[in-house]
């Protein structure tokens, strides 16, 4: 059923990231792994939000790369100073003459990106799913139980077919990539994005990821994540909601069971850990 609330909104990468009048799968994660930490960077302000890795950097470039490759230009060689460096009135001149949130590579950087995407092109379920539909849809809508705003970006979206996000990966056989699903909440952001594209549209589609290496093998994949290992990141979002709403309304930004002895057992997957090789 369609949320009545539900509405898409313009807004590049930089802007979406920029809101916080909604809750993003992102801000989710961080509340998950750290109530504290996440109520100073989030709610009061007092620090910075934690700076882009290395790899977060690169997945931002690779989308824009892949799904709205005019935002991404070559510098030219003569640009460049020597070793490469971006300096002098030239380079200046040249970044100042492209709009904000445009990327600006070196040669090799572009050399690695075209590498990756031939990979995509050799796959022809990547291919079609990142190649055609819509692309980076920003969606918003209120959460009905909690009342808590909340915002996707999609990077791909199919009508009556399916819903597809990018990831760059090290690895991507199916043993590696569950692993990568589990220890990034993938899971979660399916079952956020999936609630996000419903809410929009009324319609509940599949999700499958197109995990690509960012390194020699060059290769693409396309997992669609089972409808129930989706419902358990639903369910993990639900609870997130729900404790985030209670931490706003009593000030106690904790882990659940804090200044009590828990008990850590394994998970069940331990003992299934091998299934996939």
């Amino acid at each position: 059923m369609r949320n009545p609330t539900a509405e898409m909104f313009p807004a590049t990468n930089d802007e979406y990231h920029a809101r916080a009048e909604e809750l993003g799968h992102t801000e989710v994660e961080e509340f998950i792994e750290d109530p504290a930490g996440y109520h100073l960077t989030r709610v009061t302000k007092e620090l910075p939000p934690k700076p882009p890795t290395p790899e977060m950097q690169f997945g931002s470039l690779l989308h824009a790369y892949i799904l709205e490759p005019r935002t991404v230009i070559e510098i030219p060689a003569d640009m460049l100073g020597k070793g490469g460096i971006k300096a002098g009135h030239e380079w200046k001149a040249f970044r100042d003459s492209h709009p904000a949130g445009t990327f600006l590579v070196k040669a090799d950087e572009m050399l690695l990106l075209r590498q990756i995407e031939r990979a995509i092109e050799a796959h022809e379920k990547a291919r079609v799913i990142l190649r055609e539909g819509q692309h980076e849809i920003n969606v918003r809508w209120q959460d009905e139980e909690t009342g808590i705003w909340c915002r996707c970006r999609i990077d791909a979206a199919h009508p009556g077919w399916l819903l597809g996000d990018l990831k760059s990966a090290a690895r991507i056989g199916p043993k590696p990539f569950i692993d990568a699903i589990l220890r990034y909440g993938y899971h979660r952001q399916a079952a956020w994005y999936q609630d996000g594209w419903q809410a929009y549209s009324g319609e509940r589609l599949p999700f499958v990821f197109v995990p690509v290496t960012k390194e020699q093998p060059f290769q693409a994949a396309a997992y669609e994540i089972f409808q129930r290992f989706i419902e358990i990141g639903r369910r993990q979002n639900r609870r997130a909601l729900w404790r985030l709403k209670e931490c706003h309304q009593t000030g106690q930004w904790t882990y659940p069971g804090h200044g009590t002895i828990r008990t850590l057992d394994a998970p069940a997957y331990a003992e299934t850990n091998s299934q996939w090789e």
